[in-house]
């Protein structure tokens, strides 16, 4: 609930778009704190890792302390997000509203403001220090990584609060009813509600840190969020981008044929693994992109043993486009997906293929329990059968284009069905 009040926030701004929504109140996100931003091998749309660290440590500099100014962003903000169906919502001083939606989360009225750094203080300070080789080792950066600190942070002047309802009457719609079963952005209670306190980062922008033999550099300009990956409008063919993304990295993901029959489950299995431990995912991209040095994880390590002894070097880029594909869908959607069965993960790939071919993907006859209403897959199934004006609506509940979720949910599949030694 409160990552959707904090997208709505900062997709409301009309004259800033650098700021980059918080996905969590307990997320101190103070100025000068460190975030690695990940650029991504194939989709531009970015990850940021707060860092348990600031600016000042990282130079070893344990006084500075910079000015800082409040300004207003917003009086009286407040939020709702509604979802297919009909609920009723109240949220705080929020006054009762009929929705026509399934799912309903709202904010109550609160003053927002930034607070913001003196940013020439910072750059005339900082840059041409130095950084520590053991330090810039534990900031984990390589081509696709960079690394910003928190120039302003927008904040909540009083406690707010924040309200999700369900209908509960059998009117959640097919796509929103299987994606809630596993946990996607909405809540499975009827009814939630709690207060966040004052003084919670809701929003925060970046500027770049560039580093030269070690030495700081500090950009004049700040932090592009999502570097125009995302637009308010939304006006090419949904369907016709996915699959044009998805025919450019195709060829790609067919390197996966190269692998041994017998070593495509051993790579799946320690996929799900990989899967179970904090930014494991990412660092396994990083190694197959060639854009990393050594495995630090101990998981990704034995996956790329099992590659290594396949002698199938190929194969490396189409396990790229997988895991990068992976990478992008919420934690959620990668464990389910990975751990499907190879009848439902065959279901799901005769599916991409009829997106591929323009036709209408449909669920028809008898289908595996995963892919029935109530089942683990059954989102990935309504998803890659969904209209472009049911894309749309999912925009906000992942912070991601429509176009670019089909196309990742359609890869992910392709390669775990050729994972699983399907044709």
């Amino acid at each position: 609930m409160f990552k959707a009040a904090a997208q709505a926030f900062v997709k409301r701004l009309t004259a800033d778009k650098r700021f980059v929504p918080n996905e969590d109140p307990d997320t101190e996100l103070d100025l000068l704190t460190l975030v690695r931003i990940k650029k991504g091998s194939f989709w531009t749309h970015p990850k940021y890792t707060v860092l348990k660290s600031t600016l000042p440590k990282l130079v070893g500099d344990k006084t500075f302390s910079p000015a800082d100014k409040d300004e207003e962003m917003a009086v009286d903000f407040r939020t709702y997000r509604m979802i297919g169906g009909n609920v009723q919502v109240k949220a705080g001083d929020v006054a009762d509203a009929e929705a026509s939606a399934d799912v309903v989360d709202a904010m109550s009225s609160a003053t927002i403001k930034k607070k913001m750094v003196d940013f020439d203080c910072v750059r005339e300070t900082f840059r041409g220090k130095m950084i520590k080789d053991d330090d810039l080792k534990q900031l984990k950066l390589n081509k696709n990584y960079t690394l910003g600190f928190v120039y302003e942070r927008a904040y909540n002047t009083q406690p707010v609060t924040l309200t999700s309802s369900t209908s509960c009457e059998g009117k959640v719609s097919g796509l929103h009813n299987s994606l809630l079963n596993v946990g996607v952005g909405m809540k499975a209670e009827v009814f939630t509600q709690y207060k966040v306190p004052e003084n919670r980062t809701f929003a925060y922008s970046l500027v770049e840190i560039t580093l030269n033999n070690g030495k700081i550099e500090i950009p004049l300009e700040t932090w592009i969020h999502k570097k125009r990956l995302l637009s308010d409008a939304i006006d090419h063919d949904i369907l016709e981008k996915a699959i044009d993304g998805i025919e450019m990295k195709e060829n790609i993901l067919k390197l996966i044929d190269k692998l041994p029959e017998s070593t495509g489950g051993d790579l799946l299995k320690k996929l799900r693994e990989v899967l179970e431990e904090d930014d494991a995912l990412s660092e396994l991209e990083d190694i197959l992109n060639e854009s990393s040095g050594p495995p630090v994880s101990k998981t990704v390590s034995s996956f790329m043993d099992i590659l290594d002894q396949s002698k199938a070097p190929k194969a490396r880029d189409g396990l790229c486009v997988l895991v990068a594909a992976l990478d992008v869908l919420p934690l959620p959607l990668q464990r389910s997906l990975t751990s499907g069965s190879p009848e439902s993960i065959t279901v799901l790939n005769q599916l991409v293929e009829s997106l591929k071919d323009n036709d209408e993907p449909t669920l028809t006859g008898s289908v595996p329990a995963a892919l029935q209403p109530d089942g683990d897959l059954r989102w990935a199934a309504d998803l890659l059968c969904s209209s472009e004006e049911t894309l749309k609506t999912l925009t906000d509940l992942f912070d991601l284009p429509p176009e670019v979720l089909l196309e990742v949910l359609a890869l992910a599949v392709m390669g775990i069905h050729k994972l699983q030694g399907g044709e």
